[in-house]
C-alpha cells in the first residue's frame, strides 16, 4: 500500500512546501507549526507512491523523463489515479510503473520550472546522458 502525503507550492512565497496536516472540513492547511494556509494559497500535490532512479519522489505537478520520453504527471480525481502526460499529445497511466523496470527521472516541477512545461511542448529537452 502507497504512503499517502501531499506536499503544496505556495503561491505568495512562489515555493514548494511541506504538508503536515490537512483540515478537509474547513480547507485549510498546516504547512509549519501553528501556520496555516486556505487551498486558495496553496496548490495542493499528492505523491504517487514512487520514487525516481536517485530515489526523489514522485509527486503530481512533477516533470518526468522516462522510456517514453518528457511528461508531466497529473492526478486523474475521476479514477483515483495518476498519469504521465507526453509532449505527443500520448499519456500512460502511472499504475504502468508499478510493473516497469526501467528509469524514472524527476527532472523538476511546473511550478518551480515553468520553462521545463514550454520544453514539453515543444520537445526540447534531453536526458543528460543523451
Amino acid at each position: 500500500m502507497r504512503e499517502i502525503k501531499f506536499r503544496a507550492w505556495e503561491k505568495d512565497k512562489r515555493e514548494i512546501i511541506s504538508v503536515y496536516d490537512i483540515d478537509f472540513k474547513t480547507k485549510m492547511i498546516n504547512i509549519r507549526t501553528g501556520a496555516w494556509r486556505t487551498f486558495y494559497e496553496i496548490e495542493l500535490m499528492q505523491y504517487t507512491g514512487l520514487k525516481d532512479e536517485k530515489g526523489k519522489e514522485v509527486y503530481e505537478g512533477d516533470v518526468i523523463i522516462d522510456h517514453n520520453g518528457k511528461g508531466i504527471i497529473e492526478c486523474i480525481d475521476s479514477v483515483a489515479s495518476f498519469r504521465v502526460n507526453y509532449k505527443n499529445g500520448e499519456a500512460k497511466w502511472f499504475i504502468d510503473y508499478m510493473e516497469f523496470d526501467g528509469w524514472i527521472e524527476v527532472v523538476g516541477n511546473i511550478y518551480e520550472n515553468p520553462e521545463l512545461m514550454e520544453s514539453i511542448i515543444n520537445g526540447k529537452y534531453r536526458r543528460n546522458s543523451e
